[in-house]
């Protein structure tokens, strides 16, 4: 049971979180079928995982940025934080 828009699967530890959408929120379902959130080790293999498509979204390192700017399936949004890191998306 949930109140949230997505509900609970499973957890693969280490690895990744999986959720289903939740036809019963309040505020209607969500447009997602399923939400993953991965455990990925480095902001070295975000980046790759990136390029290739097997994330969404993901923080790099700054020192990744010119990298990632030069992908023409990434989309690149800066943001501020306490360590000054970026977020890219395709």
């Amino acid at each position: 049971m949930t109140n949230g828009p997505f509900k609970f699967v499973r957890w693969d530890k280490g690895a990744q979180v999986v959720y289903q959408r939740n036809p019963d929120y309040y505020r209607g379902a969500p447009h997602l079928d399923q939400f993953v959130y991965k455990v990925v080790p480095s902001t070295t293999a975000v980046a790759d995982q990136l390029k290739t498509g097997e994330l969404d979204a993901g923080q790099v390192d700054p020192s990744q940025v010119a990298t990632m700017q030069a992908e023409q399936s990434i989309g690149l949004t800066g943001f501020a934080t306490p360590a000054s890191s970026s977020t890219c998306s395709s």
